[in-house]
């Protein structure tokens, strides 16, 4: 539904998979095992999402809203597991909300903030080596993103100028995304290593511009 800068959109969705990859160990000598690759893995990923626009902007001027959920309910047979599992990128309730507001300022010049705030239950991880390698399932922390951005367009005569900043999670909300069980060499981590994102923040800015001659001046 649309009307005047108005849209609601709602969308289920029920997928299917087969066919998926599954590792089956069939030998170990304590450092190397050997694995028989099949494709004998299937799944499925079933849902839904509700969007919510609000759109009162003009050439570039005034608010833009944007509000979105989804639900997901994911299982996979494949890998190295041999019963249904929740895949670690599933997460089964996502909330985004976005503010975007542009103004014209008295020297011509255009100002656009943004607000970006992203919501997710805990993603799932295993543990390798609980029951024969079928993994112990556990879940990280809720996930939370907040970023903080904005431009400044100067009015140039005979060229073009952006100056613009994103901020990042200024509030150091400290991510988690579970554990790491097995290091690089393929070894157990003992104790297991916390996946971590990069930065706890960051802080982005920079400059694009452009400038024409006019040769007949």
């Amino acid at each position: 539904w649309s009307r005047k800068g108005k849209m609601i959109r709602f969308e289920v969705f029920d997928k299917q998979y087969d066919k998926l990859v599954l590792l089956n160990s069939e030998s170990c000598d304590g450092e190397y095992c050997l694995n028989n690759l099949t494709n004998g893995g299937d799944g499925y990923s079933r849902g839904a999402e509700v969007f919510w626009r609000y759109d009162k902007t003009d050439d570039g001027i005034g608010k833009d809203i944007w509000v979105a959920y989804s639900y997901l309910d994911s299982k996979r047979k494949f890998k190295q597991y041999n019963n249904d599992i929740i895949p670690s990128f599933a997460s089964n309730h996502k909330l985004t909300f976005i503010y975007k507001n542009g103004l014209k300022l008295s020297n011509g010049a255009g100002f656009n903030s943004s607000l970006a705030i992203t919501a997710t239950s805990g993603y799932p991880y295993y543990n390798p080596y609980y029951n024969n390698g079928e993994g112990l399932q556990q879940e990280s922390k809720p996930y939370l993103s907040f970023d903080i951005g904005g431009s400044y367009l100067p009015n140039i005569d005979n060229g073009f100028m952006v100056i613009f900043f994103n901020i990042s999670n200024p509030f150091g909300y400290r991510n988690s995304f579970g554990y790491n069980f097995v290091d690089f060499d393929s070894t157990e981590l003992n104790p297991p290593e916390e996946k971590l994102p990069g930065s706890l923040r960051s802080v982005f800015i920079g400059c694009f511009m452009f400038f024409s001659i006019d040769k007949n001046k």
